[in-house]
């Protein structure tokens, strides 16, 4: 592993993969690479630096956030924050800003850390990826802008006794909490689109009557497309499920399963999942560009209620 400056939204996307996709899949580098629309390259580098900082380990091949991280997460932490931790903790960059802190510059201090820690870069890359993680120490939480500006007064980030920069995240966290509350919006909501239960449902079928590996790709790239706000992609997604599936119910057409099976809720789910869904997905495929557009919104793809009840019945037919 190598001191690196990664790009630090590609860092924040593979940490929202994980956190999304580890309890339900075994993750390996080939599927972030995958799944992050991103170049190889940077993607690689961005693995590199979670992993020289901690924030990752590898267990043969598998990936996975560590416990610590998970935990913080759980209880209310970002994904932003997380990093900052872990850089905060590094003991490289804890050494230079200690250094810095006691009066040298940025070169002396550079060169004592490569000279003690034996690392492998020049001074002035040295500084520069020191520079690079700093900056994103100052880069602020998603948060509505009233936030971002009243948090500038608090004290989320000081430097201690020992010359460590240190950033308290719950502090943080809970601030921006209390201020996205008092503005009467919610954290957290549309998120996901299948419910990782479902999917982990669907990993524990058989392969005896049907293969369900393309199913369960598909339902987990919606979750991407969900979270990062790619609706075009989530209406395309959810019609891809619907055309798929029929022979599970022993139907040529997903509205032959709409309207020939099951119980009159069921049907009823169906019925709308199949007409507006489709009528979306079409409008989404096939209009022609025009003068003036309009795009999809959450609300607009939002047929998650109905998508679950048609996984509902596929994971109790194949049990």
């Amino acid at each position: 592993m190598k001191l690196v400056s990664p790009s630090f939204n590609v860092c924040e996307e593979i940490l929202d993969y994980l956190n999304l996709f580890e309890k339900t899949n075994s993750i390996t580098e080939k599927k972030i690479i995958d799944a992050i629309d991103k170049t190889p390259f940077y993607v690689k580098k961005a693995l590199n630096f979670l992993t020289y900082v901690g924030v990752i380990e590898i267990i043969g091949n598998h990936l996975s956030l560590k416990q610590a991280y998970k935990d913080h997460l759980i209880n209310g932490g970002t994904i932003e924050g997380v990093i900052k931790i872990s850089i905060t903790n590094n003991s490289v960059f804890r050494d230079y800003n200690r250094i810095l802190n006691n009066g040298k510059n940025q070169k002396q201090s550079a060169t004592y850390v490569i000279s003690t820690l034996k690392l492998d870069i020049d001074s002035s890359k040295f500084i520069s990826v020191m520079n690079s993680w700093a900056k994103y120490l100052e880069k602020e939480d998603r948060a509505t802008a009233k936030t971002k500006t009243e948090s500038k007064k608090m004290s989320f980030m000081w430097v201690d006794e020992m010359g460590n920069l240190m950033y308290d995240e719950k502090k943080h966290t809970d601030f921006i909490i209390d201020q996205v509350k008092k503005d009467n919006k919610s954290l957290g909501e549309g998120l996901i689109f299948v419910d990782p239960d479902r999917i982990n449902q669907l990993q524990k079928i058989g392969k005896d009557k049907f293969d369900l590996s393309k199913l369960i790709r598909k339902c987990e790239e919606l979750n991407i497309a969900y979270s990062t706000k790619s609706y075009f992609s989530v209406g395309m997604l959810t019609r891809a499920i619907t055309d798929h599936i029929p022979p599970i119910f022993n139907k040529k057409s997903f509205s032959e399963v709409a309207g020939g099976y099951g119980t009159k809720s069921f049907k009823d789910s169906m019925i709308h999942l199949d007409k507006s869904s489709r009528k979306i997905a079409d409008s989404f495929l096939h209009t022609h560009i025009r003068r003036k557009e309009t795009l999809p919104t959450r609300t607009q793809v939002n047929f998650s209620s109905d998508l679950d009840v048609l996984l509902g019945e596929i994971i109790r037919i194949l049990n």
